[in-house]
């Protein structure tokens, strides 16, 4: 099981801020701040009540749910990110300005927060509300997303109540980045802003100029991910040069396309190189969590569910994470607890209760997978005759127990 799948829904405006550093001349003095300015809609709005976030989140999720890429886009307030992003640097207004463009041409073409959140989720998966918090003065609606393929990762949209009464998003936060979508862009922007002077140019580090000089390999790396082209994102990362391929970017495409793949040394790998060159990025305990599940160091991979729940502010959820280790480790009692636990306080949550059907399934306690198997079809609307055909069921199949299921799905006469 691969808990870190997903780069992250601001991962297109990443690219964004690759290719746009590059063409763009001003004049500037100095090298600026690496920190995001406050956006003016964040001057201007007010915080909103819980209860508005959590009509702001039921938007998103019916955004979401009907695939409307659009309807999700006018809840985010894309100029507010750029803004915050690109402010405060003097002496690179014309620069600014043209990435603002281009960056909202770049949104059009698909490179936006809608077309990728439903192009993610739009073959499962779930996108669902976890809490309502105050993060230094600022509202925070935070999401749990579960990918189809398998993943978790929790998104925090940061909100506020614009002068006519709507609800916006100006940042995102992807835990699993362990940044917001402004610092990401802006770090993108500041190189651009060094190519617009000269004195601001010699202050950049080698690393910093390999970025602009490798800018459209590293955008590569961006829409091969998204094209589904993961051999293509690792085959650029070995031509990079060797400062730039220890960049948390670069590496983070590399990681995704390793694990998309399957490739578990090119993975393992991958999260060596992250903890090696970034140890104390906030992004590190769910790279960590990957690392110490393929090295079997079950009782690290606990302490990084443990710091990630505290991160989080707690989530059922992660009890489900914590029960697959623990059956890992071959604690099946446990493993079965915490499975018990988190469909206990989430009830919808279908890896739980997916997890209890394992459990059964490899104690041969066919009475309580029998049950388990029929409240599963029933919760959720499931019909498992085709997976009952597979190799892992053909104890359970000659069972009496099997009998009593199979009944339950004769046509009624």
């Amino acid at each position: 099981m691969r808990w870190q799948r997903e780069i992250g829904a601001y991962w297109p405006l990443l690219a964004i801020s690759v290719v746009l550093a590059c063409g763009c001349r001003d004049s500037a003095s100095s090298k600026p701040s690496t920190k995001p300015v406050q956006s003016t809609a964040a001057k201007t709005g007010t915080m909103p009540s819980d209860e508005e976030c959590r009509q702001f989140a039921a938007k998103i999720k019916e955004a979401i749910r009907t695939g409307d890429n659009a309807a999700l886009d006018r809840l985010i307030d894309l100029d507010a990110i750029l803004e915050s992003a690109t402010g405060g640097i003097p002496g690179v207004e014309s620069a600014r300005r043209q990435f603002i463009r281009e960056a909202r041409d770049m949104a059009r073409l698909g490179f936006s927060y809608g077309s990728m959140l439903v192009g993610a989720l739009e073959k499962g998966g779930s996108y669902d509300l976890l809490k309502i918090v105050t993060v230094d003065g600022q509202k925070r609606v935070r999401f749990r997303i579960l990918l189809p393929e398998g993943g978790v990762n929790y998104h925090d949209w940061t909100v506020v109540k614009e002068p006519n009464g709507n609800v916006r998003a100006i940042d995102l936060f992807s835990h699993n980045v362990g940044e917001s979508s402004a610092k990401s862009i802006r770090r993108g922007f500041l190189i651009v802003a060094a190519e617009a002077s000269k004195s601001v140019l010699a202050r950049l580090t080698q690393e910093e100029h390999d970025y602009v000089k490798h800018s459209q390999d590293i955008l590569a790396m961006g829409l091969a991910i998204r094209d589904g082209q993961y051999q293509q994102v690792l085959a650029i990362y070995s031509r990079l040069p060797a400062l730039l391929q220890k960049d948390k970017t670069v590496l983070l495409f590399r990681m995704n396309a390793a694990s998309q793949l399957g490739d578990e040394q090119q993975h393992f790998n991958a999260i060596v190189d992250l903890k090696r060159f970034h140890p104390n990025d906030p992004c590190m305990a769910m790279v960590s969590l990957d690392f110490y599940i393929l090295r079997k160091e079950y009782d690290k991979a606990l302490a990084c569910v443990d710091q990630l729940d505290k991160a989080v502010g707690g989530d059922p959820y992660l009890n489900i994470m914590r029960a697959y280790i623990h059956s890992a480790k071959g604690d099946a009692k446990n493993a079965k607890r915490l499975a018990e636990e988190a469909v206990k306080e989430g009830p919808t949550l279908i890896d739980g209760h997916w997890m209890l059907v394992n459990l059964s399934l490899a104690e041969k306690d066919f009475d309580e997978l029998t049950r388990l198997l029929i409240d599963y079809e029933q919760r959720f609307q499931a019909d498992l005759t085709d997976v009952l055909k597979t190799p892992e069921y053909a104890d359970y199949v000659k069972s009496a127990q099997y009998q009593q299921w199979l009944r339950r799905h004769e046509p009624k006469k």
